[in-house]
């Protein structure tokens, strides 16, 4: 049974995307989200990685956005989980930029697009991207 892109991704992850869409970057590549039921959008070149939102700045920067939920990240300290680094670990080794929002920094953000896009540009200043 395959499902729509709709059921596939969740609240958190849609509405992440829809904001990045929105920041002021110029573009090569589009930001997408992927489609796993589709076919390889979404994949790293080398089929080792599945990208949650993927893109590629007009300077040729290839940035990966991952919204990361409650199980990326260890109780009760906070720190991310080893499954989580070796993803963050092998993005870089592939030349990725990747940006990844905290579903508790989005949290705080209520929803307000100015502010998650504030945020976002933030982040995307800290990983280098602009």
């Amino acid at each position: 049974m395959q499902h729509t892109s709709e059921q596939q991704h969740t609240k958190f992850q849609r509405s992440v995307f829809a904001a990045v869409k929105h920041l002021p970057i110029a573009w090569q590549q589009q930001p997408q989200m992927e489609q796993p039921s589709v076919g390889r959008d979404g994949v790293t070149p080398d089929g080792a990685l599945l990208l949650e939102v993927f893109g590629k700045t007009a300077a040729g920067v290839l940035v990966a956005v991952e919204a990361d939920g409650p199980t990326h990240f260890r109780e009760p300290d906070g720190g991310l989980k080893g499954p989580t680094k070796y993803r963050n670990r092998a993005l870089a080794v592939r030349g990725y930029r990747l940006i990844s929002v905290s579903y508790r920094d989005w949290a705080k953000l209520q929803g307000d697009e100015q502010r998650q896009q504030q945020h976002l540009l933030r982040l995307f200043k800290e990983a280098g991207v602009v």
